[in-house]
């Protein structure tokens, strides 16, 4: 079972990533082609690594966590644990995803 979850406020995103397991940080808008089209990937990454929150943030409802993260363009990874960023990805590059998770994740299988 994969954990995607939706971020519904600056103080969830907040809750979220301060969490000690990994997260992804999923930058993405339904106008945005490259999003809709990774999306599947993305989904299939968060199945194989169900230890792993994959946190989804429209930039257009949640401006101000885009702005927060340094978010100038979707999709946009930012692979987090405890509130510190260990890696990024700007762009629709699920494989530098894939190996940021695998890198990162205490229990990648």
């Amino acid at each position: 079972m994969s954990k995607i979850v939706p971020v519904a406020s600056e103080e969830n995103f907040g809750d979220i990533v301060r969490s000690p397991e990994l997260v992804v940080a999923v930058f993405t808008a339904v106008w945005c082609g490259p999003c809709k089209k990774a999306w599947p990937q993305i989904e299939r990454l968060a199945y194989q690594f169900p230890d792993v929150t994959f946190a989804k943030i429209d930039i257009d409802d949640h401006r101000d966590i885009a702005s927060l993260c340094n978010v100038h363009r979707v999709p946009t990874f930012l692979v987090i644990r405890a509130g510190k960023q260990l890696g990024f990805v700007e762009g629709a590059d699920i494989a530098m995803l894939g190996a940021l998770v695998r890198q990162h994740n205490t229990t990648s299988p």
